[in-house]
């Protein structure tokens, strides 16, 4: 498996690129074109290195080891820098590495063009020999001809072409599977974000002529009904199509979303606000987060987290989303306990949670009647590691006297182009109308009514632009 990334990556295969693979890579020589005098970044080679990321500067290539949104990985890759040497034309340069496919978390990273700026004097077929420092030498060659034509720089997608998106393999999908989507007349060669229901879930490289395909993961417990897919691009372009999941999981409603504190035992306040403090756990912002106190001394487990819901619900789940972008402080077991005075304890209900960064839905049995909800987390995800972390818990229920909330099914917007692409009729001309010579049809053989040209103009169906926001 480790030699096969490089491969899959050159044929451009959608894979994951794990940790739990060393992943080896491959390197070749690009033979380029170009023009005498003609200033510009040629590529010299092709790299596939699973598992790495391009320094900022593209000067080199290093193994992705840090614990983001898209995970760490492992390559054979520690660091790797190219130069090469043109000898009269230009002495010793670096290459810079241009990435193709970064890492997401849809998928795997990294493909690269190794790229020199140069502009060849004069005419002929130049050898060139890249060396890596990893000690690798790529050869290849770089023709210089006069009228070589330069890379196309015109639109490919025109700016009045409307994005579509569609799933190939059918619009419903389990939970705990993957999604088959394919799109089109995106922003061409760009990363565009994919979101589900509004939270965006990875990135996706477009191809020379903005389409695409991709497998989008659809996470355990995603609860049963629609859901929308949103596809956008830096410069504003989108598409949104509705797909419905099958899942044991209900519907989170009636969520309870106002007038919600928290305390917990212990905060991190050297985190910087609101980060580290209970209130984030509650502030409805999956992108905060709570976590214990971890600057000595060290907090340790059992830690809690008491939440004032405000006034009595009758209570139906919880909605606990583990903190963003970092596996630290993730909760296995915790149990549940609920009050309406906040001092006594009632209908306690243990919980496992799975070791994942998307939001789980645990529905509560007792259906109970309380204000409170003390959470007593009981054991981590990482035996190692004694302190505790939530992104977001929520809860959903009913107050007295009040009616469950109307699901409402999400709706897909539609991309608006720009005011120019919008077909207007043509006026009617000024003056006494001309008016057609009647005509028979060929298959009836009734005359038709004459009609003047006004008034065909009047009726002449109209392309409007797009609906949408």
């Amino acid at each position: 498996m480790a030699d096969d990334g490089a491969r899959l990556l050159a044929m451009q295969s959608n894979f994951y690129d794990t940790p739990e693979v060393t992943w080896a890579s491959d390197a070749a020589g690009t033979p380029s074109v170009t023009a005498p005098g003609r200033h510009g970044e040629v590529t010299l080679a092709t790299l596939a290195a699973p598992g790495t990321k391009a320094s900022p500067d593209g000067s080199s290539v290093t193994v992705d080891s840090t614990a983001d949104a898209d995970g760490t990985s492992a390559s054979t890759i520690s660091s790797l820098t190219a130069s090469v040497d043109l000898g009269a034309e230009g002495g010793v340069q670096k290459v810079r590495f241009v990435d193709q496919h970064r890492r997401g978390l849809l998928t795997a990273g990294g493909l690269y063009d190794l790229r020199v700026s140069h502009a060849w004097s004069h005419t002929g077929t130049f050898p060139i020999t890249v060396k890596l420092s990893d000690g690798r030498v790529l050869v290849t060659s770089v023709a210089v001809r006069d009228g070589a034509p330069a890379q196309p720089t015109g639109p490919v997608v025109g700016p009045c072409d409307k994005p579509t998106v569609s799933f190939p393999s059918g619009s419903s999908v389990r939970d705990d599977s993957r999604l088959g989507v394919s799109f089109t007349h995106l922003t061409p060669n760009t990363w565009v974000d994919v979101l589900i229901d509004g939270t965006k879930i990875g990135t996706v490289h477009t191809n020379a002529s903005g389409s695409g395909t991709q497998d989008v993961p659809i996470t355990y417990q995603t609860p049963s009904g629609a859901h929308l897919l949103r596809i956008a691009g830096p410069d504003g372009r989108f598409v949104e199509k509705v797909f419905t999941v099958t899942s044991k999981t209900p519907p989170f409603l009636n969520a309870i979303t106002s007038g919600v504190t928290a305390k917990a035992s212990s905060e991190a306040s050297n985190e910087t606000a609101p980060n580290g403090r209970a209130s984030a756990a509650v502030d409805g912002n999956p992108n905060t987060f709570w976590h214990s106190r971890w600057e000595a001394p060290v907090a340790t487990y059992p830690h809690t987290l008491t939440v004032d819901l405000g006034r009595e619900y009758a209570l139906s789940a919880m909605r606990w989303v583990s903190r963003r972008g970092n596996p630290n402080g993730r909760v296995k077991t915790l149990v549940l306990a609920f009050s309406t005075d906040g001092s006594h304890w009632t209908g306690k209900q243990p919980v496992t949670l799975p070791s994942s960064s998307y939001p789980t839905i645990v529905s509560l049995s007792k259906q109970a009647d309380a204000r409170y909800v003390r959470i007593t987390m009981t054991s981590p995800q990482d035996a190692s590691q004694p302190f505790a972390a939530i992104g977001e818990v929520t809860f959903a229920g009913l107050a007295n006297g009040h009616a469950d909330q109307p699901r409402h099914d999400p709706t897909a917007r539609t991309w608006t182009p720009p005011a120019h692409c919008q077909v207007t009729p043509e006026p009617s001309p000024t003056g006494r109308p001309t008016t057609t010579q009647p005509t028979t049809t060929a298959a009836s053989g009734s005359t038709a009514t004459p009609t003047s040209t006004a008034s065909q103009a009047s009726t002449r169906p109209t392309r409007l632009p797009a609906t949408g926001r």
